[in-house]
């Protein structure tokens, strides 16, 4: 292909980019290296509603609601985190909502207001939905 100059090796772990003289499509920093940053992952138990794949989603500041975003479906789903492991369910009275295109990335701002990042652009939802 044309583009075949692009194509490069991926394995799971840490990453080495190595300095010599034939990877000339890397940048160098100009500070010392700093060793890699390593990141414990918890994997989380969820089974989702029939038909509802994230494909975004955000925790407040607390923990105590995880937003979560199907496409253009938005769900407010209530945390419990005194427990062992981290459960989170929808309220019976709990109403999605439906958002003005596809979430591809959700955040909350420090005003509470919760973005949705989306491919037209950033829509501000405020206040956010209400918890379950």
């Amino acid at each position: 292909p044309i583009v075949d100059w692009f194509y490069e090796e991926v394995t799971l772990g840490p990453t080495v980019i190595s300095t010599s003289a034939g990877s000339g499509r890397r940048l160098l920093l100009a500070v010392p290296e700093e060793p890699p940053l390593v990141l414990e992952w918890t994997r989380w138990q969820v089974q989702w509603p029939p038909f509802f794949q994230p494909t975004a989603a955000a925790l407040n500041d607390d923990g105590s609601t995880l937003y979560v975003a199907a496409g253009s479906v938005l769900r407010a789903l209530r945390c419990s985190v005194e427990a062992a492991l981290p459960q989170c369910a929808a309220s019976s009275g709990e109403v999605a909502r439906v958002l003005p295109e596809e979430a591809r990335g959700l955040g909350l701002t420090p005003h509470g207001a919760l973005l949705v990042v989306g491919d037209a652009g950033i829509h501000e939802l405020r206040p956010p939905p209400p918890r379950p």
